[in-house]
């Protein structure tokens, strides 16, 4: 099964992502409703079936030339899913943007984009994967591993719970068992970036204050002002919060096509409103972004 143009072809094995640590009466789980906020809960990776064989030039995004623009008439320059580096493989592991699975409105299972129900084998066990057509250009990144050795088994994700970290000639590998070696590669797509935000800590929302004695204030012994336990400070915020379109660079993907990507890996960064759309990747939240939405860095910050 393959689609000729811009499409992959995902499964995945839940829309939702709806389990709790916690039970109920004899042992049963107990459920999260995702309805009240789908968005936040759907499933967002899923496993590569096939590749598209090409990428059309189909309008990805536009940029407009002349500041200001032409009087009337302003040229644009439209990139294309066409730009887009072509880097996925089959059996990757994809992360991609919630619309691809999110049921439409108008039923209760699963949206256009679904293809059919497959039940496979793994392990010993029947697991039941829905399969979707998701864009190429929907795709963030890829996440595969990599055997070292050609004696290390053909690797299957049912494998990945299986594995510990272990360092190798000092690089950081997985181990499965004695003769089998995996290197973690991840592949951003597309030009998007994952940010780690940078967020604030309880002294940055803190104001300390003093400690006095009948109106007057105390002093150490070097003579600074004594300050009441941190626990005593005046909180200005309920808890702490990411800081405004601030954070670190850690994953970066191939520019488009005939563009430069100006960022490097730790880079303390700046970036556009309404860009800082959270995603969890490998277990982790990051702020996920286009490298044009990159405003500015701060080179003297220090990186994390």
């Amino acid at each position: 099964m393959q689609i000729l143009r811009d499409y992959c072809i995902v499964k995945v094995n839940k829309i939702f992502k709806d389990e709790t640590n916690f039970t109920g009466v004899n042992g049963m789980k107990i459920l999260m409703d995702v309805t009240f906020d789908p968005n936040k809960y759907t499933n967002c990776s899923g496993w590569v079936v096939s590749t598209p064989r090409i990428l059309s030039r189909v309008p990805l995004i536009w940029k407009a030339y002349g500041i200001p623009a032409y009087h009337d008439s302003p040229k644009f320059d439209y990139m294309s899913v066409a730009d887009i580096q072509m880097e996925i493989e089959v059996g990757d592991k994809v992360y991609f943007n919630y619309n691809c699975i999110l049921p439409d409105l108008h039923t209760t299972l699963y949206n256009s984009d679904w293809i059919c129900s497959v039940k496979e084998e793994e392990n010993g066990k029947l697991v039941e994967y829905q399969y979707f057509r998701i864009k190429y250009s929907s795709i963030y990144a890829a996440v595969r591993y990599e055997r070292i050795n050609q004696a290390a088994k053909p690797f299957k994700w049912w494998m990945e719970s299986s594995l510990k970290p272990v360092q190798l000639a000092g690089e950081a590998l997985y181990e499965l068992d004695s003769c089998s070696h995996y290197r973690k590669k991840v592949v951003m797509i597309g030009s998007w970036v994952f940010v780690e935000p940078d967020k604030e800590t309880w002294d940055d929302i803190s104001i300390p204050i003093p400690e006095t004695l009948n109106g007057v204030q105390l002093v150490n012994s070097d003579g600074t002002p004594r300050m009441k336990p941190k626990e005593q400070w005046l909180v200005t915020k309920v808890a702490p919060d990411y800081r405004y379109l601030m954070g670190w660079v850690r994953f970066i993907g191939s520019p488009l096509k005939g563009c430069k990507c100006e960022l490097s890996d730790g880079m303390y960064v700046m970036y556009r409103p309404n860009t800082d759309t959270s995603i969890e990747f490998e277990g982790v939240e990051y702020h996920r972004m286009l490298q044009y939405n990159v405003t500015g860095y701060i080179p003297y910050k220090k990186a994390m």
